[in-house]
């Protein structure tokens, strides 16, 4: 957090969604930096101080998986939404027994954000 704005991280490797989801956090007053893989994650956490992590699954490199274990490693306390765009319930499952507090799936409407938010009492 800078101040009393909330500060997200959005894990996603295609530009357009992470595009539209910076928007959506943008118009719930949220402040959003981006990293296109589980790498970039890992290097942004030590840089930031983040509220929390909407964190794609499938990616390039490092997935979302790996990235979700590495980062609750370094940073228990990091509250990490997993995003997917499979209907896959084992899927959402393994990543919560990664540490994610939750996932949603593509595409993610503004609706369904801010629901998913408040679920884990972020505020906006």
């Amino acid at each position: 957090m800078i101040g009393d704005q909330i500060l997200a991280l959005i894990v996603e490797d295609d530009e357009s969604l992470a595009f539209v989801l910076g928007d959506h956090l943008k118009s719930l007053g949220i402040d959003a930096h981006f990293a296109r893989n589980g790498s970039e994650a890992l290097a942004k956490i030590e840089q930031n101080e983040f509220r929390f992590i909407l964190m794609d699954i499938h990616m390039p490199v490092v997935n979302g998986y790996e990235a979700t274990q590495a980062i609750l490693k370094k940073k228990p306390e990091s509250i990490i939404l997993g995003i997917t765009s499979s209907i896959d319930k084992l899927e959402s499952a393994r990543l919560l027994k990664f540490g994610a507090k939750g996932c949603i799936v593509k595409p993610i409407m503004l609706p369904a954000l801010r629901k998913a938010l408040e679920t884990l009492n972020i505020h906006t």
